[in-house]
């Protein structure tokens, strides 16, 4: 997998002459990204040429801004395409109000990059569902696509399901975004009835993605539980399921765990606030 600036339209060249094997040689340098990515990939960024020009390529890397010089758009419009599309998984456990309900429904009203979708996964009794979906309706409206999905009580016992069980449910809802061909979100935010958050983290967020290119797929709060993850990520791991390493290890529970085992994993995970930059 790489990624050739050659012919994107946002690589900015300048007249002049490079090194070639047969000696120097005039033709178009590339000197710069409009988007300013190229100081992002760091060591990815490998410098090539052909006949007529120098330029860059990623190696190993994916750049999901780069357009054709048939593109008809700037570098704002390239930019907003790929924003992040975050879908919220709300778990309403069995003893939130409606109170709580409303505090993260308010919180996700207020985010200056709106959610993508938002389901509320409901584990109390269905009496209950009429007056979520009241505060719901009140505070979100036709501000964000939202649903209120009911988690039933297990049938044999009539007992509630775990949280970790609701959240898979939920994540079940969302498309898989790899091999989608339409759009859909990318990450998952995962929230608990009550929790609010700052109207600026999912824009923070999104410049910590595709403007300074961070690596993490998983953040987790201060209580080590994962509040973001990569929808692909968090379906190609199976949630919360029981999952056996192929070394024959016990068998994990945790995504996180799940993950910790595979190669390559080494900053996938960070701290909420870790990833956070400035806007």
């Amino acid at each position: 997998m790489h990624t050739s600036c050659k012919d994107c339209k946002f690589a900015q060249f300048k007249h002049g002459s490079f090194t070639t094997e047969d000696g120097e040689q005039e033709g178009l340098i590339q000197v710069g990204c409009e988007l300013g990515r190229l100081d992002k990939f760091g060591e990815a960024v490998q410098q090539t040429y052909d006949e007529d020009r120098a330029f860059s390529v990623l190696n190993g890397k994916l750049c999901n801004t780069y357009r054709p010089q048939t593109w008809i758009g700037d570098a704002a419009k390239a930019r907003f395409q790929v924003r992040t599309k975050f879908a919220f998984l709300v778990y309403i456990g069995p003893d939130a109000t409606p109170a709580k309900v409303a505090a993260t429904a308010s919180a996700i009203a207020d985010l200056y990059l709106p959610a993508y979708q938002v389901f509320f996964l409901n584990n109390q009794d269905y009496f209950k569902a009429r007056l979520i979906n009241a505060t719901v309706m009140a505070i979100l409206g036709n501000k964000v696509t939202w649903r209120i999905t009911e988690i039933l009580a297990r049938s044999d016992d009539g007992s509630r399901v775990s949280r970790e069980e609701a959240l898979d449910i939920g994540a079940a809802l969302l498309p898989d975004p790899v091999g989608h061909d339409k759009p859909c979100a990318t990450y998952c935010w995962f929230a608990d009835a009550g929790d609010t958050f700052d109207a600026d983290k999912t824009a923070v967020l999104d410049a910590s993605l595709n403007d300074e290119l961070a690596d993490w797929r998983v953040l987790t709060g201060p209580d080590g539980q994962i509040v973001v993850c990569q929808i692909h990520l968090y379906k190609a791991l199976g949630g919360y399921s029981p999952w056996v390493p192929e070394d024959g290890g016990p068998t994990l529970h945790n995504p996180l765990a799940k993950l910790a085992t595979m190669e390559g994993s080494e900053g996938a995970i960070q701290g909420l606030e870790t990833a956070c930059v400035p806007l």
